[in-house]
């Protein structure tokens, strides 16, 4: 199986388990753009911390930092990489259900 072919079925299965949870659809487009607007704020901060890191990992090149300390920042950088799939992993899954949620709420 590709990537894709697994963040496609991961995303299926997220969007399973949160509309067992929360519903298959939302109640209206408000709320939709609510959730959506928190996952991405949520996705987006992770990536701000895989950025930071990158500027650490730069830093520390520069510095000729041990590595150690190099490690310590790839391992840091990889967990809020990985962060910030998940969450990309709820958007999408989030917009799946924003698409159920259905024509009666068009024009709210």
């Amino acid at each position: 199986m590709v990537l894709q072919e697994v963040i496609q079925q991961a995303v299926q299965d997220e969007y399973i388990r949160a509309a067992g949870k929360y519903g298959e659809s939302f109640n209206t487009y408000h709320e939709a753009f609510g959730v959506l607007f928190e996952e991405l704020a949520e996705a987006m901060q992770q990536v701000e911390f895989v950025k930071a890191a990158l500027l650490k990992f730069m830093k520390g090149l520069m510095g000729k930092d041990p590595a150690e300390t190099l490690n310590t920042i790839f391992v840091e950088a990889q967990q809020h990489a990985e962060n910030a799939a998940a969450e990309m992993i709820q958007v999408a899954a989030m917009y799946k259900k924003a698409g159920l949620t259905g024509k009666e709420h068009e024009n709210e």
